[in-house]
């Protein structure tokens, strides 16, 4: 079972691996299924340990967490690290709801996918994209389903009327389309994952057969007759991972499932994550106006009461969830990250949190006490930033004493450690002649 935790915080405070992330893919279907991908390749280990009174950890996580949903059916809204960073009131008209993993985050640009459709009369979802909370709408005949980046390249998957008897299967970069399918067939693509140079696109086809298209050449075919379900797709190195929610495959190979614990009731899955050599998959299952959180590690399924799961994200053998979560009727629940099977509430408003994201983070990693300095760490580990108004001196030693560095600071300098064999060194803060605190780092 899962715990509940009431603190407003969503990340606990940690000393963690400094890892980079590298997005590989995140996907969607409107309320039937979902699926993000996210590699992760190991950097290096900086390890602060703050020693003395005026030393004070502020940050020792070196990751961000990212969510998006919405709020009261109104608001999109992004939390990092638990705080709303973006708040977009959409149309009064509409109802507004963000695509389950719909998420990239590439620096300080954050993409979300969502649709919304009015509160009445024609139900027609109108798709949308918000970068940094700024809103692109798309026309009535094109549905988005998936977004995942490369650096500063988007991509999304969906479908689009291009006057033939059916939508098309489309990918997008940058904007631009590419067609998958030519309208002759009715077909979707659903999530789209790039790996390398590589881009990968799932999708359906007459909603009983599954496509995977590798750079818009189609290279898996996979028969679901009878299985209404969209599919969801993971790229774990040559590994293509691929869920309909009814059924698995791994490499086209079907792989265990466990549904029977499920009952009768009507379930949904919506994203799938790999790590390590372990499949991770989450959804809902819904029935007599109660719906429970379902969650899957290699085929074995844990249900949690009162709860939905729409995202599912592995970052350093921390698993995280967005969904939503809470006791009553469907439209009291909250939206919630769950962390390691810890639940904790993003608002206190009723709604859900669709998207996960985690990245590596370059926010503070110590703060001095009593005064305006920061240390941060550089991404790649071979340096650290000093911001601080006015002069102070660092001095790094190593652990028989020796100085090994000593460099004045004015401003906000960025202090190179690459030249650094591995162990542990002490860095020594000094303020007019006064040591104001101490921390220790551990280079690997």
């Amino acid at each position: 079972m899962l715990k509940y935790n009431n603190s407003s915080s969503v990340m606990e405070s940690e000393l963690i691996s400094k890892n980079e992330a590298c997005p590989k893919s995140l996907l969607s279907r409107k309320n039937v299924l979902k699926h993000t991908k996210i590699g992760i390749k190991q950097c290096f280990l900086l390890l602060l340990i703050f020693t003395c009174l005026s030393i004070t950890n502020i940050s020792a996580q070196n990751v961000d967490v990212y969510a998006a949903g919405t709020v009261n059916g109104q608001l999109v809204d992004v939390w990092k690290n638990g705080d709303v960073v973006y708040n977009t009131q959409g149309d009064i008209s509409r109802y507004y709801y963000v695509i389950e993993n719909g998420i990239y985050v590439n620096g300080n640009d954050v993409y979300v996918i969502g649709y919304s459709y009015p509160q009445s009369g024609f139900m027609f979802s109108r798709y949308t994209l918000w970068k940094n909370g700024i809103a692109t709408d798309f026309p009535l005949s094109t549905e988005i389903l998936s977004i995942c980046g490369s650096g500063n390249d988007i991509y999304m998957a969906g479908a689009m009327d291009i006057g033939a008897s059916y939508q098309a299967a489309v990918v997008w970069k940058n904007g631009e389309p590419t067609y998958l399918t030519d309208g002759t067939i009715d077909a979707y693509a659903t999530c789209v994952s790039v790996v390398g140079n590589d881009v990968y696109v799932a999708g359906n086809r007459n909603y009983n057969c599954i496509y995977v298209w590798k750079n818009n050449e189609l290279i898996s075919t996979i028969d679901t007759p009878g299985q209404a379900a969209h599919a969801l797709m993971y790229i774990d190195g040559s590994d293509i991972y691929v869920t309909n929610g009814i059924s698995s495959w791994k490499n086209g190979t079907k792989t265990v499932f466990n549904t029977s614990e499920i009952g009768t009731t009507s379930y949904y899955v919506y994203s799938i994550f790999v790590n390590n050599g372990n499949v991770y998959v989450v959804g809902l299952r819904y029935g007599n106006g109660n719906q429970d959180g379902l969650f899957w590690t290699n085929g074995n399924l844990q249900i949690t009461p009162n709860a939905s799961f729409y995202s599912v994200f592995v970052y350093n053998d921390n698993i995280y969830i967005a969904g939503m979560a809470g006791t009553g009727t469907l439209g009291s629940m909250k939206p919630i990250i769950c962390k390691n099977g810890v639940i904790t509430p993003l608002s206190s408003s009723s709604g859900q949190a669709k998207a996960v994201f985690v990245s590596s983070s370059t926010t503070a990693i110590n703060k001095i006490a009593n005064t305006n300095t920061h240390i941060y760490l550089n991404p790649i580990g071979n340096s650290f930033i000093v911001d601080y108004v006015g002069f102070i001196q660092v001095n790094i030693y190593d652990m028989l004493g020796k100085e090994v560095l000593t460099q004045n600071v004015n401003g906000k300098t960025e202090i190179d450690i690459n030249h650094l064999l591995k162990g542990i060194y002490i860095i020594s803060i000094t303020s007019e002649g006064k040591i104001i605190g101490k921390c220790k780092i551990m280079k690997q």
